[in-house]
């Protein structure tokens, strides 16, 4: 009867662990990268680019600033900020528009402009404004 009993309490121990197992260590939170490294796409950014619908528009990239030259007109420069992704606070892009690349932001004093990246190489750049229109801008490395 001892036997059956010490049995018993086994079991009924062995039932309470099983639906109350004990509390595991909380997940530790790992870093995201959703595309490639940032400092990539700077080094890639970098040099002057001719626009392929338009060949009388040119953009050169110099460290972090982007400089747009259209035909004869003053050139115009802006600083970019450069990210592995499209940030939702800081591009307004959704889950529809959000990239899973490239995505860098030129800081003009009318307004951020947040420029999803499609492709990225030493011969061809490709990028949309987010916010705007879906046109993609195509340009070749000069």
């Amino acid at each position: 009867m001892a036997q059956n009993f010490c049995c018993l309490i086994a079991a009924v121990l062995f039932a309470l662990i099983a639906c109350n197992p004990p509390a595991s260590r909380p997940p530790q939170s790992q870093p995201v990268a959703t595309g490639p490294s940032t400092h990539d796409l700077l080094d890639a950014l970098q040099g002057r680019w001719r626009n392929e619908q338009d060949t009388a528009y040119l953009i050169e990239v110099t460290d972090d600033l982007m400089t747009h030259y259209h035909g004869g007109q003053e050139p115009e420069g802006f600083p970019v900020e450069v990210y592995n992704d499209c940030p939702a606070a800081v591009c307004g892009a959704d889950s529809l528009t959000a990239s899973n690349g490239w995505c860098f932001i030129e800081k003009k004093p009318a307004g951020d402009q947040c420029i999803q990246v499609m492709t990225c190489d030493t011969a061809t750049l490709r990028f949309r404004m987010l916010g705007g229109s879906d046109q993609v801008y195509s340009f070749k490395k000069i």
